[in-house]
This record gives structure tokens, C-alpha cells and sequence, in this order.
């Protein structure tokens, strides 16, 4: 249940950033793998602008997060 509430998470911020950021000056990259030294690593939102890069990690829970 908890994949399926993190999934709506980023659907729905994904949306979000399509409705707000709809102009030229942004773009927006979603569900990035990138290698490490580990394996690999994922990034939710990459957010690409003349106003400089923005990486968003999406949260779908309630309540403090640490």
C-alpha cells in the first residue's frame, strides 16, 4: 500500500509542476536513475531553469519527516 501512496505522491506533483511551470523557462525530468557507487540512485523531480537546477524528493505521508 505504502508503493501505491508514494507512486500517487509523485503523479500528483508531477502534475502540479506541469500546470505551474508551463512555460519556457522550465523543464521538467521525472523518475531519474543514475549510477553510484552502490548500484543505482533515483530522483524524483528534476527541475531544469534559468533560475538554476532543482531536484525534488516527493513525500506522501503526514506528520513530521526526519
Amino acid at each position: 500500500m505504502d508503493i501505491l501512496k508514494g507512486w500517487i505522491g509523485e503523479k500528483k506533483t508531477a502534475f502540479y509542476f506541469w500546470l505551474s511551470l508551463r512555460n519556457k523557462s522550465y523543464h521538467t525530468f521525472h523518475n531519474i536513475i543514475l549510477p553510484s557507487k552502490n548500484g543505482t540512485t533515483q530522483i524524483d523531480h528534476l527541475i531544469v531553469s534559468v533560475y538554476g537546477l532543482f531536484i525534488v524528493e516527493t513525500k506522501n505521508k503526514s506528520g513530521w519527516i526526519f
